[in-house]
């Protein structure tokens, strides 16, 4: 039972990164069942529609492309044609060597300033397919690049700021960060980072903002101590042009919870189930597209079912999740819960406004963890 209570809080965590489209509608009575499978069953292809958009915008094409030319993965194009200029080079002109222009590049064990790389300015040289290194500014982290491989200069540039992070002995942990990506002169995206830990490396908060034209995203994590233990909340939104796409809050109190600290070990085995702290409740609200789901978890509650027989019942009593047309309000279904003795899991059914039932993992796959 308690494997099933840890998963019901995975599913109010898993989609919180997921994109929908949004639809109104003024009408505040129940939806007719036709009408909330309509609903639900077009969720999938507007988040793979929305996110088919945020990824052809031109800053993450952009980024794309530098990772290409920055990481460790290098573009078969690029390689070839490195490969046959030292080959001509070595070959024909020999001398050619002595001509071409010295390159200042920080290797990875020679960077010291940021994970990223030393502060200063880098710059793609497309002759030598490689990047030209010049230890200015000496506060900020510079990058001039081609957008993508149709570009014959370098007509991006994505700076690196407020860079800070915490190192205990082999481990480093970025704790903020500032982005500002342009491309051809006109801002294609903001990033705004930030990690809060106490004296002892523990995680208290994480806040996140990314202006990527046309979308704005903002998600904060935090944890708080109170009288009742640990106070975990979740908060995010995801807007279009000033729409809500999505927005979450979710609040998870603990009575009992151990601080995620950020260096310690991982010795690579699974974790103990009886390692994990159970949430007393969870409670709140997911915002996708056009679908609204609130959270009344009473895990304490749920947790007194005396019997298997009982766990249905209290489930049901203490378990609740509702589902409404967003933002009208507009009823779409609410969960049962039906325990399954022979495989000892909880089972979550939709229930719509004419009384008939369906498995919630029919529409949303999360509910997969309950298994």
């Amino acid at each position: 039972m308690k494997r099933n209570v840890l998963k019901l809080l995975a599913i109010a965590i898993v989609p919180l990164f997921f994109a929908v489209s949004c639809n109104k509608d003024d009408e505040n009575d129940p939806l007719t069942k036709s009408e909330a499978v309509e609903i639900l069953s077009s969720t999938s292809e507007q988040m793979t529609s929305t996110m088919d958009e945020v990824m052809q915008t031109e800053a993450m094409k952009a980024m794309e492309y530098f990772d290409v030319l920055y990481g460790d993965t290098q573009n078969p194009d690029i390689e070839l044609k490195q490969t046959a200029q030292k080959l001509i080079v070595v070959a024909g002109q020999p001398s050619l060597t002595k001509q071409l222009p010295t390159i200042q590049k920080a290797a990875k064990e020679e960077v010291t300033d940021t994970p990223f790389g030393n502060y200063g300015t880098y710059t793609w040289n497309f002759t030598l397919l490689d990047w030209e290194y010049v230890a200015e500014p000496t506060d900020v982290l510079v990058f001039n690049f081609p957008s993508d491989n149709t570009q014959d200069e370098n007509n991006a540039e994505l700076v690196l700021s407020n860079v800070s992070t915490i190192v205990s002995q082999e481990d480093e942990v970025l704790t903020s960060i500032n982005i500002a990506l342009d491309v051809n002169e006109v801002n294609a995206l903001t990033v705004s980072y930030a990690l809060t830990l106490d004296a002892e490396n523990n995680f208290e908060d994480l806040s996140l903002t990314i202006d990527l034209p046309p979308f704005f995203l903002s998600a904060s994590i935090s944890f708080t101590n109170n009288n009742a233990g640990v106070l975990l909340q979740l908060s995010h939104q995801f807007k279009k042009e000033g729409i809500s796409i999505m927005s979450s809050n979710i609040q998870a109190q603990f009575a009992e919870f151990e601080i995620p600290n950020i260096f310690q070990e991982d010795d690579g085995t699974e974790p103990v189930e009886d390692d994990f702290s159970t949430p007393l409740a969870v409670e709140g609200f997911i915002q996708m597209g056009s679908i609204k789901a609130t959270l009344d978890l009473d895990i304490y509650s749920y947790l007194q079912a005396p019997s298997p027989q009982d766990v249905a019942e209290y489930a049901n009593d203490n378990l609740k999740i509702k589902i409404y047309k967003y933002p009208a309000g507009n009823s779409i279904a609410y969960v049962k819960w039906y325990y399954n003795i022979t495989e000892d899991i909880l089972e979550a059914f939709l229930v719509f406004s004419n009384g008939e039932e369906e498995p919630a993992v029919n529409y949303f796959p999360m509910f997969n963890f309950m298994e």
